[in-house]
């Protein structure tokens, strides 16, 4: 049995039409208004049978809210459905009871209320007095004769209430108009500002449309806990940023994304590593071929590093010719590569060549070499400075310098000093030279013994040193070649010093050539290799880039189609180490959605002081009000006002 609250029914504030009276004309009224079809209209009138199989309509109040207004004003109705025999005379005392119940309430909770009379009830209609029909029943009397009173309307002296009608009021505001038509907005073009009717305010209700909305926080998301970030992204709208990385989503798949989209996690998970392995081992393959390259290749290299070596060197010894250090390995077969283009792949070989040539070859190390050199190029500046000597003692000298280098000859002038002194044993040995006419700048004339030893001495001190400032580059180029070496003994010592320092330059050129060739080797498989990652690195980065780009447009596309209004926007994600639970430091925005909205404008019209001053004065004045303290409101699209509080412009709405 339905329970009905009265008290509430009682203090419900809307007072839609009220409507009761025979079925047939309830559901002929009902199909007017579009409520029910024909099926139903044939189900409520079916009173044949009493059988529960059937759909029935239960006796009482029900509200009708049509669809379709009329005049563009929304209508209520309140239906009381009634029962079989309710207006019938016989009707049992229920029927009777809930009858004078819901007619009660019906009229209580109605300002107007509608009786829909079927033409059979209209001719049972008895238009005479009662007291004239003999033929009523007099059960009729017993059952409402309670309830009927005959009341008579007495006319008094007071002044009767009538209805004047004099001219109106204009109010004019650009706030009166059509709202602005959007492809997004679901009120009818139509739509009109509504006027809100009132004792004593008045006032414009106008609508809008409002679009939904992003509200965005583009504050840093900052730190978030494993539960946290989980939490996240189960129950939010996620936008993924195309940039990001594979190790931020890994993170996220691991924390909550496999979670909620297993299955393309698994296969982005998956087609991942295929790509890993494909990538290890197209990089084997291509080292392989790389090194098989360069191997082919490394004979060509060696020649034309060793001739580079070689022009060097020649350049360094001029008095050396190419043709001296010849390739001694198997000279290789095609077009040798120019140096110039190995500089230009390598551009520190050609650094790397001059220093081992001023490490290998600037200083010939050789013993043999140095010995020689020593002697010839004492010899050479000793012969220069001693040309007016007595030429016995000279050639004694120079002798002793060939034989024992400075330390013999210093010995040997020390022996004729002292063999001048009193015993008188190198007598005639410093007599000056038997020429018949001395040079003026002879530097033994005039001069005894002691003067002229401690000359010579001099001049193998200055000999001396300046043999040891003679590089090995002038030696060979010039010392050897001197007339002092040529035109002497001394040359096929210089001839011999030559040979040591050939052999000693081709041994090197050898070694420098072997390591310039191989740093010039592990140079180009280094750029080979490097070269040959990062083609390989970028392709299958683009790969994954592909694989990453897919899940992201999937996960934004579903939680998008979900419709949650919590939205996070993440352009990278990094953890944080801990020593308890992992943290992670999330770079993005937060946003929140809002729904498309109506909102709605209450403009109040007032009257300005001198308006309501002249009307106190005059009540015949014509007022022109004013549009005063606008205030808006805001309802989710599908809400409707459904009624007016008319005297303080309180708006009730579902």
């Amino acid at each position: 049995m339905t329970r009905v609250n009265f008290k509430a029914l009682d203090q419900y504030s809307i007072k839609p039409v009220g409507v009761y009276g025979s079925k047939k004309e309830i559901v002929r009224f009902l199909s007017h208004v579009r409520v029910i079809d024909d099926a139903i209209a044939a189900l409520l009138l079916d009173d044949t049978t009493e059988s529960r199989t059937k759909p029935t309509l239960r006796s009482g109040l029900y509200i009708l809210r049509p669809a379709e207004q009329m005049n563009m004003t929304e209508q209520i109705f309140f239906i009381y459905w009634p029962e079989r025999n309710t207006w019938d005379d016989s009707a049992s005392h229920t029927a009777s009871r809930n009858r004078a119940t819901f007619m009660r309430y019906l009229t209580k909770m109605c300002d107007q209320v509608v009786a829909l009379i079927s033409p059979e009830h209209a001719q049972s209609i008895v238009w005479k007095d009662v007291d004239e029909r003999k033929d009523i029943n007099p059960m009729y009397f017993k059952t409402f004769g309670s309830r009927i009173i005959n009341c008579v309307v007495d006319r008094t002296d007071e002044q009767e209430e009538s209805v004047k009608i004099r001219e109106g009021f204009e109010a004019h505001s650009e706030h009166i108009a059509l709202p602005e038509s959007s492809p997004e907005s679901p009120v009818p073009k139509a739509y009109k500002p509504y006027l809100l009717f009132g004792e004593t305010t008045q006032g414009i209700l106008t609508s809008k449309y409002q679009p939904g909305r992003r509200l965005t926080n583009f504050a840093s998301l900052g730190e978030f806990s494993d539960v946290r970030l989980k939490q996240r992204l189960t129950t939010s709208r996620l936008e993924l940023s195309g940039s990001l990385d594979a190790t931020s989503l890994e993170i996220l798949a691991r924390v909550g994304l496999k979670e909620r989209f297993r299955e393309q996690c698994d296969t982005w998970e998956r087609k991942s590593q295929e790509l890993s392995a494909s990538r290890k081992k197209r990089l084997a393959m291509g080292l392989v071929q790389m090194k098989k390259q360069l191997k082919e290749n490394l004979e060509a290299l060696k020649c034309t590093i060793h001739k580079a070596v070689v022009d060097e060197v020649v350049i360094l010894y001029p008095c050396f010719k190419p043709e001296s250090f010849p390739y001694t390995d198997e000279h290789p077969a095609g077009i040798q590569e120019s140096f110039q283009s190995i500089v230009s792949l390598c551009p520190n070989v050609g650094h790397e060549l001059k220093e081992h040539i001023k490490k290998k070859c600037f200083r010939i190390t050789d013993e043999d070499f140095r010995a020689l050199k020593k002697s010839i190029c004492l010899f050479a500046e000793l012969y220069s400075r001693t040309a007016d000597l007595e030429s016995q003692i000279r050639d004694q000298l120079l002798s002793t310098v060939l034989e024992g280098g400075f330390q013999s000859a210093k010995i040997f002038l020390d022996d004729i000093l002292q063999g001048s002194g009193s015993s008188g044993k190198a007598q005639g040995l410093l007599k000056p030279a038997t020429h018949t006419v001395l040079p003026l700048t002879n530097p033994f004339k005039e001069k005894d013994n002691d003067s002229i030893i401690a000359y010579v001495q001099g001049a193998l001190e200055d000999a001396n040193r300046a043999a040891r400032n003679i590089d090995d580059r002038t030696f060979l180029l010039h010392t050897v070649n001197s007339e002092a070496v040529q035109s002497t003994v001394v040359r096929s010592m210089a001839e011999n010093a030559q040979r040591s320092a050939e052999s000693y330059l081709k041994t090197n050129i050898s070694a420098v050539a072997h390591k310039l060739g191989e740093l010039v080797s592990r140079k180009q498989e280094h750029d080979r290799r490097s070269k040959l990652e990062n083609e390989i690195e970028r392709y299958y980065e683009g790969e994954q880039r592909v694989l990453r780009s897919h899940l992201i447009a999937y996960i934004n596309g579903q939680s998008h189609e979900i419709g949650y209004k919590h939205i996070i926007h993440i352009n990278s994600v990094k953890e944080i180490k801990s020593k308890w639970n992992p943290r992670y430091q999330i770079e993005g925005s937060e946003a929140t959605e809002e729904d498309p909205m109506m909102v709605f404008t209450v403009y109040p019209m007032r009257l300005s002081e001198q308006d309501s001053q002249s009307l106190k004065l005059n009540p015949h004045t014509i007022m022109t009000p004013h549009f005063h303290r606008p205030c808006s409101f805001q309802l989710p699209l599908g809400f409707s006002i459904m009624y007016v509080l008319s005297n303080t412009l309180a708006i009730v709405y579902h």
